[in-house]
């Protein structure tokens, strides 16, 4: 059973990244609408998740506050990233973010340095090294580059924001931090979009609605099982199976689907990276 959760994780993390990349191919604009629908659809999903019964408590207000800014920072980013970058390299690097709560771990909840941890980092930064020496094919443009950080950074601080909430309430109040950070995120998205994209977002809600609902569907989904997995197999097996597969499979898509061609050296940059995260996970 583990092995066909396991698949709809990584089936589903695929399928958030492909909806991403289709809406940035189909609309210019219109990034803070698809935020919000995918936003709405989470919520949607956490809320039933919890069976609308949230037990609320004020010590979980900062984290909550933090949760929803970097999550609507690291949203905004990745999906701007995707609209004018390779779906492969994007992904790939979106998944280093990973980076961030394990040296918080380190810094400030004295977690060890491992070996694995060791060559995971050198393995990353060999890999981000070969992505980035291109003459040809995919290139590198500052505009991707400045979104993918902003989306790598927020999705970090995401992570540690839930390590540090889980840490301060012995994993308790999951649900209740993720409705409560998706609601604020929710109301500032449809705000933000009313004031700079009033002109699309009819024809975004009438012929892109379905591109931020997938995502969002997606994404609960794939959080849910993740949930289910933790209580049923080792971390240390899960997280490299899921992230691997999922950079594996979203490679697929950018090739058969977006027909996006990586060089010989960004391909052996590709594989190397794949193998950071496993060790960086491990």
């Amino acid at each position: 059973m583990n092995s066909a959760f396991l698949l709809i994780v990584i089936l589903a993390t695929t399928f958030q990244n492909v909806m991403m990349k289709q809406f940035g191919k189909k609309f210019e604009n219109g990034t803070i609408t698809f935020s919000a629908f995918s936003t709405f659809f989470m919520w949607l999903f956490f809320l039933a998740f919890a069976k609308f019964h949230l037990n609320m408590v004020a010590g979980l207000l900062p984290y909550i506050l933090w949760y929803a800014l970097s999550f609507c920072i690291a949203l905004i980013g990745i999906t701007k990233a995707l609209s004018c970058g390779a779906l492969s390299i994007t992904s790939l690097i979106f998944s280093y973010s990973l980076i961030l709560p394990l040296i918080y771990g380190i810094v400030f909840c004295n977690e060890k340095i491992t070996l694995l941890m060791i060559i995971g980092f050198i393995c990353l930064s060999v890999s981000l090294a070969l992505i980035n020496y291109t003459k040809e094919k995919i290139k590198i443009s500052k505009k991707w580059l400045v979104f993918l950080m902003v989306g790598f950074c927020g999705n970090g601080i995401c992570s540690v924001t839930m390590k540090a909430e889980q840490d301060a309430f012995q994993g308790n109040y999951k649900c209740e931090l993720m409705v409560g950070s998706l609601f604020i995120v929710l109301i500032f998205l449809i705000l933000l979009a009313l004031f700079t994209e009033r002109k699309q977002m009819k024809q975004i809600i009438r012929h892109g609605w379905y591109y931020g609902a997938s995502h969002g569907g997606s994404n609960g989904l794939c959080n849910y099982f993740v949930m289910v997995l933790t209580n049923s197999m080792n971390a240390s097996l899960l997280f490299p199976l899921m992230t691997a597969g999922g950079v594996l499979l979203t490679s697929a898509c950018s090739l058969l689907i977006f027909k996006e061609r990586l060089t010989k050296i960004q391909c052996l940059g590709m594989t190397i990276g794949i193998m950071a995260v496993i060790f960086l996970n491990v």
